[in-house]
């Protein structure tokens, strides 16, 4: 390989990683004060009957395995009832380690099988502080989804289990 080719490869693959390393999506800092502006004004959501778009704080801690996240009680199951679509689930990071710097992965709530045609408008936003999906609610089901979060540049990370119930 030539020298001025094998350096036009190393610098490509060295911004690729530098960006990967950041996984942070390219939005201007209008579109992102946005929607965190909305995720904050959103309801708090209920463990039934969510009729608008809602939010739930996912609270990260200290614990002897390096972390571990609590939901408020009653947002283990968030139900959405018959008729309620195209709502936006908004998840908000309190980080209370003494560490502090925790932020959602890339895929920081992902959705144990296939939800593809119940959710949409997938966004981590606020510097991975925030998550959103936009709830489609097209059909009576459960969905069971992962809460995933880590350390900014660290291997601690920390994980939860709830789900969202569609009553449609």
């Amino acid at each position: 390989m030539a020298p001025r080719t094998l350096i036009t490869v190393l610098l490509t693959c060295a911004l690729a990683a530098a960006c990967a390393a950041t996984d942070e999506p390219l939005r201007t800092a209008a579109q992102d004060a946005d929607t965190v502006k909305a995720a904050r004004a959103a309801w708090k959501c209920k463990k039934n009957d969510n009729k608008d778009d809602c939010s739930i704080t996912v609270t990260v801690s200290d614990s002897a395995s390096g972390c571990v996240l609590t939901i408020d009680p009653g947002q283990e199951t968030i139900a959405f009832p018959r008729g309620v679509q195209r709502k936006i689930i908004y998840w908000l990071l309190d980080d209370q380690t003494s560490g502090g710097r925790m932020i959602f992965k890339q895929d920081g709530i992902a959705f144990k099988s296939d939800a593809s045609d119940a959710f949409d408008w997938k966004l981590r936003f606020d510097s991975g502080k925030g998550f959103r999906w936009r709830n489609l609610n097209p059909k009576p089901d459960e969905y069971e989804y992962g809460v995933h979060v880590q350390r900014l540049a660290s291997a601690v990370a920390c994980d939860l289990d709830p789900k969202i119930r569609n009553e449609n």
